[in-house]
C-alpha cells in the first residue's frame, strides 16, 4: 500500500504540530505493509517517549487504508498503582518513601519521564538507597503499574587507612578511622565517627545529617576536637601545643537534579575555639565566627563529568581572651574583626580514547583582609601543589590548578584495577591581602609568587583495598623559603612521595 496521508487522533498535543508534519513527510509516497504501518506506530511512541512521555503510546485504530490515508492514534496511559518492592533488608520507613512519591508522582494521570526519574533521584539521595523503577501493563485497558524496587545499603560501613599527608610539625605518618551508621531509624539519617591520629596530633569528628521533607533538603551538622604538640626540635625546646573545637550546622537543598544535571544551594554558620600555648603559657586563645553560602554542581555527559563550586563567607575573630595576642596583632597583621572570604573550584574529567582520562581543575580564595591561618589556603601537600610539603606557602589569597593525563592499564581481571598518570599542578599566592606595615620572614620577603611541581601517580584497587603512591618534584625555586633556605619541613629537596592504603568494609 502507498500511503498518501497521516491522521492523528487522541491526545496529538504529545508532539508538536512541526514533528507530526516530518512524520507526514517521512513516510507520504512510501509503500508500506502491515509490518511497516506497525514499525510506523512504534517509531511515534519512542519519539513521544523522548520528550518525557514515559507513558504515551501510538497505535493504528481500526481502519480502511485502500485509499492511502493512515490514522494514528496517540495515548496516554494512565498509572493506576505505584508499588514499593522492597529488595532484602531495608531498614528506610514506608512514609518517608510513600511521602517522596507522593510528591512527584501524586498525579498519575499525566504522569511522566521527567516526574518518575525525579522521585527516584529523590530516593537515591537517600544515605545508603539504590531504587530503580520497571513500568508494565496495567490490570485494565489503558492503564500501566510502575514498581519501584528499594535496595538499602549495610547499616554499620567503615574505612581505614594511612598515609604520610601530615605536616611536620605533628609528623606525617597518620592512621586513619571512619565509621558511618546510616539509617539506623529508618528516616534517611547518617552519623559518622571519624578519628586521625599522628605522632602529635589526635583528631576527633562527629557527623550527623538527616533529610528535612521530601524535596531534597537536608541538615547537616559536625562537631570536631583536636589536640597537637609540635614535635621539631624547636617546637619540642619551646613547649609548642594547642587544641581546637569546631561546630557546624547548615542546610542543603537541590535546585536542579536530573540525570545529567546537580545543581545544589547551601548554607551553614561555623564556630571555633582555638588556643595555641607554650612552655612560657598562652600564646592565643581565639574565637571565630562565619556564616557561608554555597552553590554547587555537577554537569554530566557522554565524555565525563564536569563539577564546580562557589563559596561566599564572612566571619568575625575575636582575640580579646590573651591581651598579647590581641596587641600583637593590632600591630601587626590586624586579623580580629570581620572579614570576608570568597572560594571557587572547577573540575573537568574527561573520558580519551583507549582507557586514557584527563583531569582539570583549578581553585582558588580571595579574602578581604588578612586572616587567621586556620582560613587560609595553602599550597603544598598532596592536594596541591605536589612537589612541596604540606602547609607550603599558606597564603590568605591564592590559586591552585592542576592537569592529570590517567591511564587504566589493561590487566587480568584477578589483580583489580592499576592506572598510572602524570601531572603538573601549578599554584600562585598572596601571602598577606594587606600586607602594609608587615614584614615577611621568609629568604625572598615577597608577598605574591608562584610554585610548580610535576610528577607520577599509581593506583591500584581491588574490591576493597586501594594502594595509591604518587612522587611530585618541585620546580624551579621556592620563593617563600625560609631564611636558612629550607621549606616549611625545615628540609631543602624538592622532592615529595605520598603514600596512602585504604581498606573499606
Amino acid at each position: 500500500m502507498k500511503v498518501t496521508h497521516l491522521i492523528f487522533s487522541g491526545k496529538t498535543d504529545l508532539l508538536t504540530s512541526n514533528e507530526r508534519v516530518r512524520l507526514v513527510e517521512s513516510v507520504a509516497g512510501k509503500a508500506l505493509d502491515l509490518a511497516g504501518l506497525r514499525n510506523l506506530a512504534i517509531e511515534v511512541t519512542r519519539l513521544a517517549q523522548t520528550k518525557g512521555h514515559l507513558f504515551a503510546r501510538a497505535f493504528l485504530p481500526p481502519q480502511d487504508v485502500t485509499e492511502g490515508v493512515v490514522e494514528i492514534t496517540l495515548m496516554e496511559a494512565r498509572v493506576e498503582d505505584v508499588g514499593l518492592v522492597r529488595v532484602g533488608s531495608v531498614r528506610v520507613r514506608e512514609e518517608v518513601l510513600r511521602g517522596i512519591e507522593q510528591r512527584y508522582l501524586n498525579d498519575r494521570s499525566s504522569m511522566t519521564e521527567q516526574q518518575l526519574e525525579a522521585a527516584l533521584l529523590q530516593m537515591n539521595s537517600l544515605p545508603g538507597l539504590k531504587v530503580r523503577a520497571s513500568v508494565e501493563a496495567g490490570d485494565n485497558p489503558g492503564t500501566s503499574k510502575v514498581s519501584i524496587g528499594i535496595e538499602e545499603g549495610p547499616m554499620f560501613s567503615g574505612q581505614v587507612w594511612a598515609d604520610n599527608f601530615g605536616s611536620a610539625s605533628t609528623g606525617r605518618a597518620e592512621g586513619n578511622v571512619l565509621f558511618n551508621f546510616t539509617d539506623p531509624w529508618g528516616y534517611g539519617e547518617q552519623f559518622g565517627l571519624q578519628n586521625v591520629t599522628s605522632q602529635g596530633l589526635v583528631y576527633g569528628r562527629f557527623s550527623a545529617s538527616a533529610p528535612i521533607g521530601t524535596a531534597g533538603t537536608f541538615f547537616n551538622g559536625a562537631y570536631s576536637y583536636l589536640t597537637y604538640h609540635d614535635v621539631t626540635d624547636t617546637g619540642r625546646a619551646a613547649g609548642l601545643d594547642g587544641d581546637g573545637h569546631q561546630l557546624v550546622v547548615g542546610l542543603t537543598h537541590p535546585l536542579v537534579r536530573d540525570r545529567v544535571t546537580d545543581v545544589s544551594v547551601g548554607g551553614a554558620v561555623t564556630g571555633k575555639a582555638l588556643r595555641n600555648g607554650s612552655a612560657a603559657g598562652e600564646l592565643d586563645d581565639k574565637r571565630l565566627l562565619t556564616g557561608t553560602l554555597s552553590l554547587s554542581g555537577v554537569q554530566r555527559d557522554f565524555g565525563g563529568a564536569t563539577t564546580w563550586g562557589l563559596d561566599a563567607t564572612y566571619g568575625v575573630l575575636d582575640l580579646s581572651r590573651v591581651e598579647s595576642s590581641a596587641a600583637a596583632d593590632a600591630a601587626g597583621l590586624q586579623t580580629e574583626g570581620g572579614f570576608a572570604r570568597l572560594n571557587a573550584r572547577l573540575e573537568r574529567q574527561q573520558s580519551l580514547a583507549d582507557r586514557w582520562t584527563l583531569l582539570a581543575r583549578v581553585s582558588g580564595q580571595w579574602a578581604s583582609t588578612n586572616l587567621e591561618s586556620s582560613e587560609e589556603i595553602a599550597l603544598g601537600g598532596p592536594y596541591g601543589v605536589r612537589g612541596w610539603p604540606v602547609g607550603e606557602a599558606s597564603a590568605d589569597i591564592g590559586a591552585i590548578g592542576t592537569l592529570e593525563l590517567r591511564h587504566d592499564l589493561a590487566v587480568p581481571e584477578d589483580w583489580g584495577q592499576l592506572q598510572l598518570g602524570g601531572f603538573f599542578d601549578s599554584g600562585y599566592v598572596k601571602i598577606n591581602a594587606r600586607p602594609e606595615g608587615v614584614t615577611l620572614s621568609t629568604a625572598t620577603r615577597k608577598n605574591e609568587y608562584a610554585l610548580f611541581a610535576a610528577g607520577l601517580t599509581v593506583d591500584w584497587q581491588r574490591e576493597n583495598l586501594s594502594l595509591t603512591a604518587g612522587w611530585g618534584m618541585g620546580l624551579g625555586d621556592n620563593p617563600g623559603r625560609n631564611a636558612n633556605g629550607t621549606n616549611v619541613d625545615g628540609k631543602t629537596g624538592r622532592n615529595q612521595l605520598w603514600l596512602s592504603g585504604h581498606l573499606s568494609f
